[in-house]
């Protein structure tokens, strides 16, 4: 998944780096096709090859619009792969045995199974280890990048979770919007 983070932003990158040589070849032919000496076969042969960067780099913008579209799917799949094959599994994992240590701890002090049950989803180790749950899209909300980096982000926080068996420590802490977290993938 980081090679594909990885290409990602070069190709963003990339994409950006056209759009600037664009805009200053487009820049350069404009003040020469107005105010060059048309007599200066040297300026006749700078407006010559201007003309033609303007013309090819959006071609080329459009191949690597392409691409980056590409790579953003790309990223997306890995991310999505990576959650449903390895960090949804996790993450459940924890959350079910983190469920059983803490029923284990708060069942002698309930008669009531019901608020057992509602204690056992309300205490800070089960909301802590549910909450690095990483959903997947195919259109992330916030783009490829910040899904990839999320998920990245809740795998470390589970192995985080998983030295302390306590949650989120203060060396590790994971900011999910309300839309981005949920109950893992189905």
């Amino acid at each position: 998944m980081q090679l594909a983070i990885h290409a990602r932003r070069k190709s963003q990158t990339e994409l950006s780096d056209l759009g600037k040589l664009l805009a200053d070849k487009s820049a350069r032919q404009t003040a020469l096709e107005a105010t060059g000496d048309l007599h200066d076969s040297a300026v006749i042969a700078e407006i010559g090859r201007l003309q033609i960067f303007t013309r090819v780099l959006p071609h080329r913008i459009a191949a690597k619009e392409a691409a980056d579209a590409k790579a953003e799917e790309s990223l997306t799949n890995a991310t999505n792969e990576f959650i449903h094959q390895h960090l949804g599994p996790r993450v459940r994992k924890l959350a079910a045995q983190t469920r059983e240590k803490v029923e284990a701890e708060l069942t002698p002090h309930f008669q009531d199974r019901a608020a057992l049950t509602r204690a056992i989803a309300e205490s800070q180790r089960v909301r802590s280890i549910e909450a690095l749950a990483w959903t997947s899209t195919s259109q992330p909300a916030r783009g490829a990048i910040a899904h990839a980096e999320g998920a990245l982000k809740s795998w470390a926080a589970a192995d985080e979770f998983e030295k302390t068996g306590s949650g989120l420590g203060p060396t590790t802490s994971v900011s999910l919007s309300a839309t981005e977290w949920g109950r893992g993938p189905g």
